[in-house]
């Protein structure tokens, strides 16, 4: 009897919750929106919006470094705000350096009839020692624009990066991908 009651309860909530919905003109999300713990901020880290980014992944190392810019300038500190976005909240001059690898490519190419993995595409890292707000960019693989053989029809088949993984322990980082 308890077991119909809970299963009855279960089936009101759930046609409630299905009932509220989403408005259906909602605005654009903007870069700035609200997260759990104050205002959240987006960053193009490849910064090659017109390509397709893939296996991206992100993560922190577990030591504070001294906050600086992507160029290396120190930073007399980092603001950290209250959900309203204006309310100061604190100061920091030290940060988690953030490590984010992806593949990507430079321009598009098609090749056939294509497949996982086919294009030319780079494996890439990025590291930002102010929580996210500049990045330091680097093509580890460097083999898109390179070719190992030839097909039939005379175009160089182009280096391709994908499966791209990686993993932190300590200060050290390990990247790895498959390429052809």
């Amino acid at each position: 009897m308890k077991a119909k009651i809970i299963l009855a309860i279960l089936i009101v909530l759930s046609m409630l919750i299905t009932s509220v919905g989403f408005a259906q003109d909602e605005p654009p999300i903007p870069d700035l929106v609200l997260s759990e713990d104050g205002m959240m901020f987006r960053r193009n880290v490849p910064k090659t919006p017109e390509q397709e980014t893939e296996r991206a992944n992100i993560n922190h190392m577990s030591f504070y470094v001294p906050a600086q810019s992507s160029s290396g300038e120190l930073l007399e500190g980092i603001d950290y705000c209250l959900t309203d976005g204006t309310t100061l909240a604190d100061t920091r001059a030290y940060a988690k350096p953030l490590v984010a690898v992806y593949i990507d490519s430079l321009e598009e190419v098609h090749l056939g009839s294509g497949g996982a993995g086919m294009g030319a595409h780079d494996a890439h890292a990025a590291l930002s020692l102010d929580d996210g707000a500049t990045w330091k960019r680097t093509n580890l693989s460097l083999s898109s624009d390179l070719s190992s053989f030839t097909l039939h029809d005379g175009t160089p088949f182009p280096g391709d990066a994908h499966n791209m993984t990686f993993a932190i322990a300590g200060d050290k980082v390990l990247v790895g991908w498959i390429s052809k």
